[in-house]
């Protein structure tokens, strides 16, 4: 058994109410008047939009708002070394499931019937999926202003002379890795 200090208890503080089912996430907190978000994604991975009509969702009861790229305040990108994601998807969707409206209703329900009301019109691409094309072919689509290649950056470490009996190299994927969050990702906020 790990424990902490002297006179500390060995468990953690949430540690007993997750077990037993009881631990209040995020998504489970309640204020009144609340209103509940929910984001309409793209269904393709690369397209154009050629029009959004949210009309029909904001005639849904309890719909308070429905919000696009020309509602985002200041510039619509954000990201934590180069500022190049967009907040919400304006002329084209890069990625199946890039935000494109955000909807307020008052009910988690009322906002997920919703979303199927908002209407977008796509003009679909086939999208580029190998990233050695997307880097360096310049007939491929360009995702971004600068082309498809953020930053090159060459790693050496060690000698590059050195020889051995065995040498492996290769070309190396891994998937996408995630820190696996025991709760739902969401949050709650209180506007003052």
């Amino acid at each position: 058994m790990i424990t902490g200090g002297i006179g500390e208890s060995p468990l953690r503080p949430d540690g007993p109410s997750k077990v037993r089912g009881e631990y209040a996430y995020s998504s489970d907190l309640w204020l009144e008047n609340m209103l509940w978000g929910a984001t309409l994604r793209s269904p393709h991975p690369s397209a154009r939009i050629l029009s959004i009509d949210v009309s029909e969702a904001l005639a849904q009861p309890g719909v308070h708002t429905v919000l696009t790229y020309k509602d985002v305040p200041g510039e619509n990108v954000y990201g934590l070394k180069f500022q190049d994601t967009p907040v919400l998807a304006e002329e084209i969707v890069r990625y199946q499931g890039e935000p494109v409206a955000l909807l307020a209703a008052d009910h988690p329900e009322t906002a997920r019937q919703a979303l199927k009301k908002v209407k977008v019109d796509y003009e679909v691409f086939e999208p580029v999926t190998d990233p050695e094309r997307a880097a360096h072919d310049t007939t491929l689509p360009r995702l971004h202003e600068g082309g498809n290649l953020v930053r090159y950056q060459r790693i050496v470490k060690g000698d590059p002379s050195a020889t051995a009996d065995v040498v492996v190299s290769g070309v190396y994927e891994i998937g996408m890795q995630d820190q696996a969050f025991l709760g739902p990702e969401s949050g709650l906020a209180i506007p003052e």
